[in-house]
């Protein structure tokens, strides 16, 4: 019982050094989203108040990012830990991958029956 006891604190004691030495998960969150994203990227930021920012991502740096603002031009540089979310501007990629198949598979369906239909007809 002793010896378990003494692990436990072990263990809780090498959390507690390493939970505080480093940086958070939600700070470790940002900056692999941020990578993720990439550099000349559109993005939008939503700070720790709330407030959000849109632009495109124009420099990353271990400690923090710059958006730069398209109409103003103006650069804003934030902290991976002042930032609760950042995400990308606009649809993914595989997001117009599906609306181009769900646009164009329903029109080779219908062209394929009217040809059958118009060929039977006139006997193509």
């Amino acid at each position: 019982m002793f010896l378990l006891l003494n692990l436990v604190q072990g263990r809780l004691a090498i959390a507690q050094q390493v939970g505080n030495g480093s940086e958070s998960t939600a700070t470790r969150k940002i900056k692999v989203k941020v990578s993720e994203i990439g550099k000349d990227r559109k993005i939008v930021v939503v700070r720790n108040d709330d407030t959000k920012l849109k632009g495109v991502l124009s420099a990353i740096d271990p400690d923090t990012f710059t958006v730069t603002d398209k109409k103003t031009g103006a650069e804003t540089r934030f902290a991976y830990s002042e930032v609760k979310k950042v995400s990308r501007q606009g649809l993914p990629i595989g997001a117009k991958i599906g609306i181009a198949a769900g646009v164009a598979v329903p029109a080779i369906i219908l062209l394929t029956l009217l040809r059958k239909r118009i060929c039977n007809e006139s006997a193509c």
